[in-house]
């Protein structure tokens, strides 16, 4: 075998280099074995002949350059240390791990053993704070290389040259896509070479999905049994001076209170944010975890429920204006068809001004008026307009007082459910990934999905009614004022 690869290698080799000029005979050194004259005419199966171009081309720029210098152009070792500018002894060193790698290349290429892994993500979003860049980055993932970059040095830390053949792409398109991605802090330098992927990349599994669904919903009916009596009470006879809800539509009020109270009392650490400690300081000014989900190719129909849907979800906490701060969950429930991607400050200042009245209906505001209302945070009926929104007279630390704290009992199965959830979901991650995973998966209760799922038990058992399409574009939504509409 030694021997008919090193034929394939000084043949392929002789090709590779410069294809316009064909030399009677070359001279090369391949792994390790003698120097030793072999003529071109020698017979070749061309099925192999592009083996050894494709792995020079994976090897980095200094190690091709010298493999070229010494063994094409005939150069001595002294002289491609001047021409580099590096020590002889550097040059003994790059020769040498030039030969590695090829021979490492060649041998497993020979033997079928490496196949081009291509992925593609399905979306990518970023838990935390958004930098500036958010816009350029996103069309950038969109293409399928870097992806492909990531995903390589995703399980382990690899160099250029490793992702280069593992992708089949030559190293310099290779290298110059993660210099980009290092520069958008979406992969981290390891060591002096390596590349680790520092995105969480979801791997959907279908047996996965369709357990924690079936986990979900046994826990979600604990808590529509055990604690959403308790929100219903609470706000039974709420304070209609500090909390607005349209046309006084106490279900229209209460899909949103669901959703925000399960969202926050239900949570059973101390306040502080487990994610915290993981997320990523980014030169965009962004502080947050990137989050990518691979497009699996799998029917999403198949599964017990519809997990398609919920991927759709989002939550906003904390657009912050005056002081003042809205809320907005979104789920597959509601009708806003961009989501959360369409979330804008200016949104919620506008409705400020409005219930100020001082958003007066000209043409410097006409832009303004139609989002309001393409939006449905505006409805104008019998031309008058009213605010669809549920606005409180109070700030969230006051409303979070109002409503009822988690029982004991809860707390313990929130507990239980967080380590079943972990123990499912860290099978679809690598283990430098299960510590982030571990802390994902605390306060599940407080989870989209998991409140997805209760508001599914509610509206199926008739604890929240059925939304018009108006009410359903606005609704899980909170504003936080100094005073409510008139």
């Amino acid at each position: 075998m030694d021997g008919f690869v090193y034929r394939i290698a000084c043949n392929t080799y002789a090709r590779y280099i410069e294809k316009e000029k064909r030399h009677e005979k070359i001279l090369v050194e391949y792994i390790g074995q003698r120097i030793i004259e072999i003529q071109e005419h020698n017979k070749r199966d061309d099925s192999n002949l592009t083996i050894l171009a494709e792995e020079i081309n994976y090897l980095n720029k200094t190690h091709r350059a010298v493999v070229k210098m010494y063994y094409y152009e005939r150069l001595k070792v002294a002289e491609i240390a001047k021409t580099m500018n590096i020590s002889e002894r550097n040059v003994y060193f790059h020769l040498e791990k030039a030969k590695i790698e090829l021979r490492e290349g060649v041998i497993t290429s020979m033997s079928n053993k490496r196949e081009s892994k291509s992925i593609k993500f399905a979306g990518m979003v970023y838990h935390g704070l958004a930098g500036s860049g958010g816009e350029e980055i996103d069309n950038y993932m969109s293409h399928q290389l870097p992806q492909n970059i990531l995903y390589s040095a995703y399980h382990k830390a690899k160099t250029c040259s490793e992702i280069a053949r593992d992708l089949k792409i030559p190293y310099d398109y290779v290298k110059t896509d993660l210099e980009r991605l290092e520069d958008y802090d979406l992969i981290d330098r390891v060591g002096e070479d390596k590349y680790l992927t520092n995105v969480l990349i979801y791997e959907p599994n279908e047996q996965v999905l369709n357990r924690k669904h079936q986990i979900y919903t046994i826990y979600a009916k604990i808590v529509c049994e055990q604690y959403i009596p308790l929100i219903f009470k609470a706000m039974k006879n709420y304070d209609k001076d500090k909390i607005y809800t349209p046309k006084n539509d106490f279900n229209f009020l209460m899909w949103s209170v669901v959703s925000y109270a399960c969202g926050f009392k239900l949570a059973c650490n101390d306040g502080t944010n487990p994610l915290q400690k993981f997320y990523k300081i980014r030169k965009d000014g962004g502080i947050n975890i990137a989050i990518a989900w691979l497009d699996v190719g799998f029917l999403w129909d198949n599964l017990a429920y519809l997990q398609k849907v919920f991927n759709l979800s989002g939550e906003l906490r904390g657009f912050k204006s005056d002081q003042k701060v809205s809320w907005q969950l979104n789920t597959y429930m509601d009708g806003r068809k961009s989501k959360y991607f369409d979330n804008k400050i200016t949104d919620y200042t506008a409705i400020q001004d409005f219930i100020k009245g001082s958003l007066p209906k000209d043409d410097a505001h006409l832009d303004i008026y139609k989002r309001l209302y393409d939006k449905c945070y505006i409805i104008s009926k019998n031309n008058q307009d009213y605010v669809n929104l549920v606005v409180l007279k109070m700030s969230d630390v006051e409303f979070k007082e109002i409503l009822p704290e988690m029982p004991a009992e809860l707390r313990k199965l929130s507990k239980k459910l967080d380590k079943e959830i972990y123990e499912i979901d860290k099978t679809q991650f690598p283990k430098h990934k299960h510590a982030l995973c571990r802390a994902w998966n605390t306060d599940v209760m407080c989870s989209i999905d998991f409140r997805t799922k209760i508001l599914e038990l509610l509206l199926l058992d008739g604890s929240l009614k059925t939304l018009s399409k108006n009410q359903m574009m606005a609704v899980n939504t909170i504003l936080f004022n100094d005073e409510l509409p008139s």
